[in-house]
């Protein structure tokens, strides 16, 4: 009974783990309001002056941008043609005498005659013949309409269309992770900055008490009431403590370099309230 306890609870610890989803809005507080907690604030600056985030946001901005472009790629290959007989154009006042054939020259009659605008054609059996289809003329059709249509690429333009949303969901998912990975990268030198503030106080301390303990060895040295060894003991404590507060002023200055590297503004530029 207790195994089968177990697994249960197992199983519906399992099942919320995989149902909690990242709100990648709040990795990165909104820039429009100033984060209340300081460390937040820092991920706040990271986000607005850091290349790789500017980097991540172009290029989902590129990527829907190309979408845009692949969604209207088949228009180009719908192509209509129009043309209009300039004959048609021309006022009835200023058309030709004669009709004329496609070639531009003179339709004639059997005799050899031009054949007027105004005269009447008849076939070989004696029956009359419309102008309109007589050799050719000129003045018809008024207009011709045509319709170009590449069905290759019409027919795969969905898939184009997928490809380039997929390129979307990468570059949305490449910003989400340059938030995870800024976020990381500034908590973590920001802690590192303040641990090497915090040994430097300390180390500070240090060497302050083997600094007043030298002083009155020294003291008592001279007047022959304290031993040389108790004396050099005394030197050599102070001399490291010296040492080992110089390096901690060396890793708080390290620290804050890599902060201001990460967030884009030096420390002493950063204003929020509390900072320390």
């Amino acid at each position: 009974m207790q195994k089968l306890f177990s697994l249960c609870a197992f199983v519906l610890a399992a099942n919320g783990a995989s149902g909690q989803q990242a709100d990648f809005n709040t990795v990165v507080q909104p820039l429009e309001f100033k984060a209340k907690d300081f460390a937040e604030y820092l991920v706040q600056l990271a986000w607005l002056n850091n290349p790789e985030s500017a980097i991540a946001q172009e290029e989902r901005k590129q990527a829907q941008a190309e979408l845009k472009t692949t969604q209207k790629d088949w228009m180009r290959d719908l192509q209509l043609t129009f043309n209009l007989n300039e004959a048609n154009l021309v006022p009835a006042a200023a058309l030709p005498k004669f009709l004329y054939n496609s070639s531009g020259t003179f339709i004639l009659d059997q005799n050899g005659q031009k054949i007027p605008v105004t005269s009447q054609l008849f076939d070989e059996n004696g029956d009359a013949v419309p102008l309109r289809t007589a050799g050719g003329s000129a003045f018809y059709p008024r207009y011709n309409l045509g319709v170009n249509v590449n069905l290759g690429n019409i027919l795969s333009q969905k898939d184009k269309n997928q490809a380039k949303q997929s390129d979307v969901k990468i570059a949305e998912h490449k910003v989400n992770q340059t938030k995870l990975e800024l976020r990381a990268e500034v908590l973590l030198r920001y802690q590192q900055f303040r641990l090497a503030r915090e040994i430097l106080k300390t180390r500070v301390q240090i060497e302050s008490d083997a600094k007043n303990n030298f002083l009155l060895m020294s003291d008592l040295f001279k007047k022959d009431e304290e031993t040389f060894d108790h004396y050099n003991e005394a030197s050599s404590t102070y001399y490291q403590a010296m040492e080992a507060r110089i390096k901690a002023e060396t890793d708080v200055l390290l620290a804050k370099i890599k902060l201001e590297e990460i967030i884009g503004l030096k420390w002493e530029q950063v204003q929020h309230p509390q900072k320390d």
